[in-house]
Formats: C-alpha cells, sequence, structure tokens
C-alpha cells in the first residue's frame, strides 16, 4: 500500500543550481527531514554537469535526490514523481531572470493545476515580486480553504506565511 512510501517532497519551478543548493540545505538541516526524499520535477535542469554532481555528491544527499524530467501540468509526470503522496510540494523561482512577471505567472499557472489535482497538499512557494503575493496566495488556497481562514482569522488577510518574496 501507500503507507510504505518513504516520505518525500516535490519541487518544481525554475530549478537552477544556487537556488537548490541553497533550498536542499535548508530543508536538511532540520533533522525531522532527514529521512525525507526530494523529487525534483522539472523540464530541464539549469545547471552544469559539475553542478549536477556537486548537489547529489553530499554525503546527507545521497540517495535522497531524485531527477524527473517532466512538468507538474503532465498527469502522467505528477503521477511519476507520487504527486499525491508528497508531503509538501515547493514551488522554486530562478533568482536571476529578465523576466520576473512571466516566472511568477508561470509558478502561479503550476500552483493552480497542481491545487485542481490535489486539493490538499500543502504547497510553499518562491516569487520574485512583491505584487505576486495576491495570485499565488489565490491559487494556493481552495475557496473553502480562504472562507475557512477569513472565518478564523475575523476577515484578515492571510497565507503572507505560505509565500515569501526573495
Amino acid at each position: 500500500g501507500n503507507h510504505d512510501i518513504t516520505p518525500h517532497i516535490v519541487v518544481v519551478g525554475r530549478v537552477e543550481y544556487s537556488g537548490l543548493d541553497f533550498f536542499i540545505n535548508a530543508f536538511y538541516s532540520d533533522p525531522a527531514n532527514d529521512r525525507s526524499r526530494i523529487v525534483v520535477l522539472a523540464p530541464t535542469l539549469r545547471f552544469t554537469v559539475a553542478e549536477f554532481y556537486q548537489l547529489i555528491s553530499n554525503s546527507r544527499r545521497t540517495r535522497k535526490m531524485y531527477f524527473i524530467r517532466g512538468s507538474p501540468f503532465n498527469v502522467t509526470d505528477r503521477r511519476r514523481a507520487k504527486m499525491k503522496y508528497a508531503k509538501a510540494i515547493f514551488v522554486l523561482s530562478a533568482r536571476e531572470t529578465n523576466d520576473a512577471v512571466g516566472d511568477d505567472s508561470l509558478n502561479v499557472l503550476s500552483i493552480s493545476a497542481i491545487r485542481e489535482y490535489l486539493p490538499k497538499v500543502p504547497i510553499l512557494s518562491m516569487h520574485l515580486l512583491p505584487e505576486s503575493s495576491d495570485n499565488i496566495e489565490e491559487a494556493i488556497f481552495t475557496k473553502s480553504d480562504r472562507e475557512r481562514l477569513r472565518k478564523v482569522a475575523g476577515g484578515a488577510s492571510f497565507g503572507r506565511q505560505s509565500s515569501s518574496s526573495l
């Protein structure tokens, strides 16, 4: 059954070396994540072969990293990444880009596609522009989430903790 699946998270978005390396270090710095695997689902990896080996050679990461060429928009790719069983999904942004609006917009679309497929899985997203916050919040939280949270928060805004500007 699915109870024997090793705990994992799925990383999507703009996957580049420095951002992924930073993310992995932060993730594994928490001892609670020691047993978890990281599945990277991306159409392309934006780093060199040398950087790739640098990413996976660290002893704490050995046999914990999986790379799947694919897209969060593709049902088969989402299944291959076992997204349904993920503890969480992280949407990364490239730190250096010529198109912050385009990158943030693509992340919003990715989140919407994932959320439609998986209404309950936690999604944590990075974005480049502060003005993207509301769109990302809309995509992450379902309508029922928003209504429930609005009642709890007494009408206050919410969700900022789930999205962060770089």
